[in-house]
């Protein structure tokens, strides 16, 4: 059971942290790395 306001948030959500991602890897692969790791340890 998914509430649509849930989902539509957590793909805002996953396309603004794509985006971010992808800023991050052209200014410098090694800091978006280890944004992710840091994201992923919260």
């Amino acid at each position: 059971m998914v509430n649509k306001n849930v989902s539509g948030k957590g793909n805002k959500e996953l396309l603004w942290f794509f985006i971010s991602f992808f800023i991050c890897l052209q200014l410098e692969k090694h800091d978006a790395i280890d944004f992710i790791i840091i994201e992923e340890t919260k």
